[in-house]
């Protein structure tokens, strides 16, 4: 008893509930229903008198360059309102092409005119593709080091480790990318990486 009085309330509620989590099996657990969410639309009653989109010209370097574009609908009423995802995309020949969302990727070089529409307005963005290369060479330190390092591969708690985990060690963060590629293409003779068969790397068989 003399235990139990020192436990704040807050304490032995928050074990508690670990507890309960840890040990009633999931199926026991009533997960109530979640309705799907309502498609986004503009307000009732709203009137767009223009459209503003950011940036004004799009100039993409390579086949990896991408840009998002920010579609700002002018109201009537002279608020601004973000319409970036209800606004319709469409581009004037295959140089690039655009998701539903405003993001830009390349097809080919050349130039086209990228039109956004939304509530019976539209505006024009200019699009210019430059030194792109369907068959591009892709660069470890520049294309590969910084995936592993944003997905936390190459991180303390991971392969970044003193001692790597799992029997595979990267460097801390990818400061020494001659280890790291001899780590991934040489180490258990080479297992990692079958350089022929690109499909069947074990890398990318263990990729979420």
């Amino acid at each position: 008893m003399t235990i139990l009085r020192t436990i704040s309330p807050r304490f032995f509620f928050q074990t508690a509930s670990w507890f309960a989590l840890c040990i009633v099996p999931a199926g026991l657990m009533a997960v109530a229903p979640t309705a799907p969410a309502a498609a986004e639309a503009l307000p009732p009653g709203v009137t767009i008198a223009s459209l503003d989109v950011t940036p004004a010209s799009v100039r993409l370097h390579g086949c990896f360059d991408t840009v998002q574009l920010l579609v700002t609908a002018k109201l009537t009423s002279g608020a601004t309102l973000d319409v970036t995802r209800l606004a319709t995309y469409s581009v004037d020949s295959g140089v690039g092409s655009l998701s539903a969302t405003g993001q830009v990727s390349p097809l080919a070089n050349g130039r086209a005119r990228i039109t956004v529409a939304l509530g019976g307005q539209s505006a024009r963005v200019a699009l210019e593709v430059v030194d792109y290369d369907p068959n591009p060479k892709v660069d470890f330190i520049r294309d590969v080091n910084p995936v592993l390092a944003q997905l936390g591969c190459s991180a303390g708690a991971c392969h970044g480790a003193k001692d790597g985990k799992a029997g595979f060690k990267l460097s801390l963060r990818g400061y020494d990318p001659i280890f790291d590629v001899r780590s991934l293409v040489d180490d258990h003779a080479g297992r990692r990486m079958k350089l022929r068969l690109s499909g069947r790397k074990l890398l990318a068989t263990l990729s979420p």
